[in-house]
């Protein structure tokens, strides 16, 4: 037996899943919904609607987490790579001569003042890449103080980036400071959006973004 509600009427089949029915938004005396028959069509329909519902309502913060650890394994991956890397240099330094370190996949990079102490902010290449392309986005709309869909831009990047490599992007940018991420409801269904933070315009700017 199947049974859910949407949009306030009640759908049900029986045990065997060959008859189906609907409420009428009546009630009987002892407060149950008087049922009335419908076709399979009708029912599975109504279902397949019930289904992308909750779906879409889930929890934005979900998608986000499953993000989160796929980034949190690259970390993972990367310590190992780099404690890996050190321990052969060290070895290197015993011999006379020593292949030099290869330097890390850095496109951009820019020094700023934080509390009267200077620090620097680095991007790769992708995640270069990943802020270029924010003015193809159609809710690039007021240039630097923008505020993007992410599952919006996950579809005009979608040539470039899968789903999850943009989230593992958003949650690398917040953690540099660039970017902000908010949450809001679109037509009664969770989403996220972000946009720059005061250094991200600065580097947003560095690579000519206006």
């Amino acid at each position: 037996m199947t049974r859910f509600e949407i949009n306030g009427t009640i759908y049900e089949s029986n045990e065997k899943g060959n008859y189906f029915y609907k409420s009428t938004g009546s009630f009987d005396k002892k407060g149950n919904a008087v049922m009335m028959r419908i076709s399979r069509s009708v029912f599975e329909k109504a279902f397949d609607e019930y289904t992308q519902t909750a779906k879409d309502n889930a929890d934005a913060d979900a998608w986000q987490a499953e993000a989160d650890k796929e980034l949190e394994g690259r970390k993972e991956a990367q310590a190992k790579k780099d404690a890996e890397t050190e321990k052969a240099f060290k070895k290197e330094t015993t011999k006379k001569a020593s292949k030099p370190r290869k330097s890390r996949d850095v496109a951009f990079e820019l020094e700023y003042k934080d509390n009267d102490e200077m620090k620097k902010v680095t991007l790769t290449n992708k995640q270069v890449q990943f802020i270029t392309e924010m003015p193809n986005d159609d809710f690039y709309e007021r240039g630097l103080d923008s505020c993007l869909w992410i599952d919006v831009y996950c579809d005009t990047l979608a040539g470039t980036f899968n789903q999850m490599a943009v989230g593992a992007m958003v949650s690398t940018l917040r953690e540099k400071n660039l970017i902000y991420i908010g949450q809001d409801k679109v037509n009664g269904k969770k989403a996220k959006f972000f946009g720059f933070t005061e250094l991200g315009k600065e580097v947003a700017k560095g690579l000519g973004l206006k």
